[in-house]
Formats: structure tokens, sequence, C-alpha cells
């Protein structure tokens, strides 16, 4: 066998293309075969809780306290959430707090002191934190996609909650399991204005088996 380093091996163990690049004698160019590593596993999974969610026109909890989302026969760990908050009404927005759980106690302000006192009806917003803006906290809400935004102080006096980080981002969750049951309690914080999330509230997860 020739000693020129410039051999390629087929691919044909595991699919490897494997090269043998040029090493100094006596070290062998042909070396033993290695395996392949598997590909990661990326799963994709929409849950969605159609219930209406009522918001008070005065201070104190919405209707229902939490509204819960189950998840289950999700494999690997989170790499990434959104939410999506479907027809959202209320004279008043920037009273409005809420506040996402996890099952393992991992939290996120994900919509506070946002929307100014702009009254909206049956906005579609998606929340992601790869969407190129965050809400303002003065405009008018609108349909579309905006990153998680906590415009006001960090919320801790939601009642009935878990400890709060106050963070907003949805990578909070990252690396966590998505199995189990994620609570959205929203909050309003003012008297006089109320509203609703007519048609509930979806939980977009993307979970991986290459993660730390």
């Amino acid at each position: 066998m020739s000693s020129n380093c410039n051999l390629r091996r087929i691919k044909a163990i595991n699919s490897c293309d494997m090269q043998c690049p040029g090493l100094p004698v006596p070290q062998p160019c042909l070396q033993a075969p290695q395996p392949c590593q598997s590909a990661c596993n990326i799963q994709t999974k929409t849950f969605i809780n159609p219930s209406s969610i009522t918001i008070p026109n005065n201070i104190g909890i919405s209707s229902p306290y939490p509204s819960p989302i189950i998840v289950s026969d999700m494999t690997g760990k989170i790499i990434k959430v959104i939410v999506r908050l479907i027809n959202l009404s209320h004279s008043k927005p920037q009273d409005i707090n809420i506040l996402l759980f996890g099952p393992g106690g991992q939290n996120a302000t994900i919509m506070s002191s946002v929307g100014g006192l702009h009254g909206v009806t049956n906005v579609k917003l998606t929340l992601d934190d790869l969407a190129p803006a965050s809400m303002s906290d003065n405009d008018s809400l609108a349909t579309g996609t905006f990153k998680p935004t906590n415009a006001g102080a960090v919320i801790t006096f939601i009642p009935s909650t878990p400890p709060q980080s106050g963070g907003p981002m949805l990578s909070s969750f990252n690396f966590t399991n998505p199995n189990g049951t994620w609570n959205l309690f929203v909050f309003d914080q003012q008297t006089g204005d109320g509203g609703s999330i007519a048609d509930g509230w979806e939980l977009i997860i993307t979970t991986s088996n290459c993660t730390p």
C-alpha cells in the first residue's frame, strides 16, 4: 500500500467520510474506522389551552388563575419556547401582567406594563425571544411577533405564584424538561379597566437530545 497520505476512505462504515491528512511516517495513513455520531433528534410540538381568560376590571387575578397547559410525550431538553396569546382585548393594556411558569419552577414575566393607555380588541400576540422588536410601553399593541417584554418594575406581588425571577426571556426554560404542567398567571394591577384573552393561549416547545 502506498505511504502517500492523500488517501480517502470510501464512505462505508456508518456513512463516515474520513481522510488521512498527510501525517508523518511512521504513523500509518489508514486509520481504524471511527463511528459516526448519531444525529440530534429535534422535536417541535404545539400545546393549546383554548379556554378564555377573563381579566378583571379592578386589581386582581384573572379567571382561571392560573391557566394551565399540560405537556407530555416530548423527548430531550428544551431549546426554544414560544408563547401565543390569542385574541387579547383590554381597555388599558399597560395594567396587564403575565407570568409563565414551567414544570420545574423556572419562570418569566413575559408581558408587563406594555401597550400604554390604548385599548385593543382581539390582538394576537406571538412572544418569541428572537423577534426583531419588543412591545412598546407607550404605543398601542398590534397583532404580530414580539420579544417578551417587561417594561415596568420587577413584579413581586403577584398572588399565589412560586418565587419569581422577574426576567422576561423565554430562554429561561432552556435545557429543562418540558413535560409537566405549565401555568400562565394573568394579573391586573389597576382598577377601572378589564379585558380578556378570548381564545386562550398556545405553547410551542422545541426540544433536542443534543443539549448539555
